[in-house]
């Protein structure tokens, strides 16, 4: 195993994106677990995580069933300098 790094990581999930019915009380929710307001319309919501992170809220007419999994979709971010190395494992 290797040692402990104090390092920044060379890749990182820059946003995170989640469908829901209503973009006011969803954002509203997750300000009120202290996520930090960045923007917001009808049709959209952009919050920020520790980290910087974002969470962007986009409306969808179905609602997430109760015991299902959300349907998280991510963007990954990797620094330049690492994406020749990491070609190799896509």
């Amino acid at each position: 195993m290797e040692k402990e790094s104090q390092t920044r990581p060379p890749v990182a999930i820059g946003h995170v994106s989640l469908p829901v019915t209503d973009i006011p009380q969803a954002t509203q929710y997750f300000v009120t677990l202290g996520l930090r307001l960045i923007h917001q319309t009808q049709t959209l919501a952009v919050l920020e995580l520790r980290g910087g992170t974002h969470l962007v809220l986009r409306p969808t007419p179905e609602p997430i069933q109760p015991g299902a999994k959300a349907p998280l979709t991510s963007w990954w971010m990797i620094l330049p300098e690492r994406k020749a190395s990491m070609k190799q494992w896509a």
